[in-house]
């Protein structure tokens, strides 16, 4: 029996080593309203936690990490196509009414995806900082081509990049000094391959077409 019991163990293990990575992972605060808060590029979710701390009591708040951010399994690509793929289809397995997306960032780049291909699914969407087509910001009359040579610049800039230098850029994007550090090691602690793919996703993917289909108050 102690052999038997040994070998379901072990088979289990293969079972659960074999597991696709999930595309996101969530953590549930609070009652009401359901809010869906998805954080930026290498963020971690308590990115929200101000945020989170107001509205709990009024919002189902669901708090989204990204598969490869944090510490997180990455998955392969198309990255933020399969994370916007899943978070509509996580709103309807809980059967979430009309929930708000929140997103910053890369969160935000995703909440207009789901909210362009799935127009009845939220009901209400907040964009912080975030735009339908990076590579504009780059080159506003930039084509298809070069966003995709700029990706796939980035993308090897991610990959190449020293370990523990995400002190360097996170200085120029939040203002308390006390912040840096504790940014940073969202960063140190994400997948260079996850930030490389997200990154080449967004600056290649071009959705000011798609976000005439949004009906939801945005």
């Amino acid at each position: 029996m102690r052999t038997l019991a040994i070998l379901l163990t072990m088979a289990a293990a293969v079972t659960m080593g074999a597991d696709k990575p999930r595309s996101f992972y969530v953590e549930v605060r609070g009652s009401g309203q359901p809010m869906i808060l998805i954080p930026g590029l290498s963020s971690s979710p308590e990115v929200w936690k101000e945020t989170v701390d107001r509205y709990k009591g009024r919002y189902e708040c669901h708090l989204i990490t990204v598969a490869g951010f944090m510490g997180k399994p990455r998955i392969e690509a198309p990255f933020l196509e399969t994370v916007q793929r899943d978070l509509a289809a996580y709103i309807r397995e809980k059967k979430l009414n009309k929930p708000v997306l929140l997103g910053h960032s890369l969160g935000g780049f995703v909440a207009l995806r789901i909210a362009a291909a799935e127009p009845n699914l939220p009901g209400k969407v907040v964009i912080v900082d975030s735009v339908p087509y990076l590579a504009l910001t780059m080159n506003p009359a930039i084509k298809p081509e070069a966003a995709k040579a700029m990706g796939d610049m980035m993308r090897t800039r991610v990959l190449n990049a020293p370990s523990g230098g995400n002190i360097n850029w996170v200085k120029g994007m939040a203002t308390k000094p006390e912040d840096h550090e504790r940014i940073a090691a969202w960063g140190n602690q994400s997948d260079p391959r996850a930030v490389g793919d997200a990154m080449y996703e967004m600056f290649t993917t071009d959705l000011r077409e798609e976000i005439g289909a949004i009906t939801a108050p945005t």
